[in-house]
């Protein structure tokens, strides 16, 4: 009877370098898989900026005006009233607009709205571990998107109907109340304006209202709906400029600042005309002072 031949088996020496080779490939591909994840993040928060801008334009197609950031202190803003819009009408009655944050369902503050999240930071089901020391609300879901208020986190102008930015604060009483802005008011032209973009949250802030601005996304505390850039005189006092990161403190102005959590830091904004666009985290202030501004003569196109 003929014998098969004996095969031959791995040597320790050979199993070891094909597990060097592939330990090196992984360490080759993992980049590039990271970079490709992060990419389709950026992507996706884009998407939702665009579908906010959007929601935008048709509130502004039905009422005549541009939604207003806030009606008043302690009661629902714009990421509530813009609810019917990105096609949400179930969960938008579930609210009261006449009513503080404190008397609102629980269960509706707690609803993540998907895009009201930037996948880089947040995910839906999370909720806030702490709300503002003054009480007027109660937790729930987060988000990562805020208006454009204008250039200067003083108060006044900050939080109040007198800002200069594209969607502010209305006029009036919560009963009866007025938006001070419309498309026509917008002069500097809507490509050449921001109207919402990512907030920015520090990394040791996540979750929280006071003093990290992360409070709920249906809530009123300003700090986690709105937010201001350049600095005052146009950017002239350069104090509120884009986070460079999760970790920057922007000289104590964190919690009224924009910036993301995406790898190099570039924050995206949807503009007056629904495009979506990021600025750069090194833009000139003044640059974009003027963009957060919607009727200062504007930037030339080009400069940012």
């Amino acid at each position: 009877m003929r014998l098969s031949p004996r095969r031959s088996a791995f040597t320790l020496v050979e199993l070891l370098v094909v597990i060097a080779i592939i330990g090196v490939l992984v360490a080759l591909l993992l980049p590039a898989v990271q970079a490709a994840r992060e990419a389709s993040r950026r992507a996706k928060c884009q998407n939702h900026l665009r579908q906010l801008g959007l929601g935008v334009h048709n509130f502004s197609d039905t009422n005549g005006f541009l939604i207003p950031a806030r009606i008043d202190f302690e009661y629902l803003g714009w990421t509530t009233m813009i609810l019917p819009y990105i096609e949400q009408p179930a969960l938008h009655a579930k609210f009261d607009m006449k009513k503080k944050v404190s008397a609102q369902p629980a269960d509706a503050m707690k609803t993540t709205v998907a895009i009201y999240q930037c996948p880089s930071r947040h995910q839906p089901g999370q909720l806030t571990k702490q709300f503002d020391s003054g009480g007027s609300g109660q937790h729930g879901s987060l988000g990562d998107y805020a208006t454009v208020d204008g250039t200067d986190s003083a108060d006044p102008p900050y939080r109040r109907d007198v800002a200069r930015g594209m969607l502010v604060n209305a006029t009036g009483s919560i009963t009866k109340w007025e938006s001070t802005t419309r498309f026509a008011t917008i002069t500097d032209g809507l490509s050449n304006t921001i109207m919402i973009g990512e907030k920015h949250v520090l990394h040791s802030a996540f979750a929280t209202e006071e003093p990290g601005g992360d409070g709920p996304t249906l809530g009123s505390y300003a700090y986690s709906t709105m937010r201001v850039a350049g600095g005052p005189s146009f950017g002239a006092t350069p104090t509120l400029p884009i986070a460079k990161s999760p970790y920057d403190k922007v000289g104590g102005q964190a919690k009224v600042v924009f910036g993301s959590w995406h790898a190099g830091g570039s924050c995206n904004f949807v503009w007056g005309d629904g495009s979506t666009r990021p600025l750069a985290p090194n833009v000139d202030c003044v640059t974009l002072a003027h963009l957060a501004t919607r009727d200062d003569g504007g930037v030339p196109p080009g400069q940012y």
